[in-house]
């Protein structure tokens, strides 16, 4: 997960950094109105499991996990698999929670 630092001196937090795919899913979620827990008992995966998928950029879901985002968030799923796997989408068969 790319992270940075922040605070002030003698006193740091580490913030991550969120890539493409994890903002956009953020906006997803929000639009519905929905935290953490909400978005993960719409799309079927484990509280943890959203968060990572908002916030670190080496998680890559399975086509089955892009399939429930799409759906709970009314959403593209080709477009969400291009914000994760680039423009032409392809997606491991396998994989994510």
């Amino acid at each position: 997960m790319k992270t940075r630092l922040t605070g002030v001196v003698g006193r740091f937090t580490i913030t991550p950094v969120m890539n493409e795919a994890g903002q956009l899913l953020r906006d997803l979620r929000c639009k519905k109105g929905w935290n953490l827990r909400q978005a993960a008992g719409h799309i079927g995966v484990s509280f943890p499991y959203v968060r990572k998928l908002e916030t670190d950029g080496a998680v890559e879901p399975s086509r089955e996990i892009i399939q429930r985002l799409a759906r709970a968030y009314g959403y593209s799923a080709d477009k969400i698999a291009a914000a994760f796997y680039g423009t032409n989408g392809d997606t491991p068969a396998r994989g994510g929670s």
